[in-house]
């Protein structure tokens, strides 16, 4: 309840019972963190700009940070029907022949001028190719054989 929370409330200066009350009405009610006296949520572009203290992140606008990964994937590419096993951003993977995926994006970049970084369990990964909608995965063996491979995916820039 409302009021187990404040019992345990440590305050450094003057706590208002208005405030107080805005609160209790806020959990009680579920409403939104815009609409408490004081607090503004952050918009897209204040969200790029990591400028604003005074400005508060939802959920929905958390994407938005260049802190915050775009897009992220894991899928094993042995599998006979490769499909991402856990992931964020992603619409789906073609599988381009042994070693070689592309990975395609939910809700596409801003531009091409993002970083994507992979891992798995092969010699070599390299990104190949990045486009706004999709980045291209290719693995091969130390001595450069194309195969196929577990993929960890990353992806950082702007939607």
């Amino acid at each position: 309840s409302a009021q187990s929370v404040f019992q345990s409330l440590t305050v450094a200066g003057t706590l208002s019972v208005s405030a107080a009350a805005t609160f209790a009405a806020l959990a009680a009610t579920n409403i939104s963190a815009s609409a408490v006296a004081g607090l503004v949520v952050a918009t897209q572009a204040q969200m790029e700009a990591r400028t604003s203290v005074a400005t508060v992140v939802t959920p929905g606008r958390q994407h938005f940070h260049p802190g915050m990964a775009k897009a992220w994937a894991r899928f094993n590419g042995a599998d006979a029907s490769v499909t991402v096993a856990a992931g964020y951003n992603i619409a789906s993977i073609t599988d381009n022949g042994i070693g070689n995926y592309n990975i395609i994006f939910t809700t596409p970049l801003s531009s091409a001028s993002y970083v994507a970084v992979a891992t798995g369990g092969t010699d070599q990964i390299r990104v190949d190719s990045l486009s706004t909608a999709s980045v291209q995965i290719v693995c091969s063996s130390a001595t450069g054989t194309a195969e196929d491979a577990a993929v960890s995916l990353l992806v950082f820039g702007d939607l």
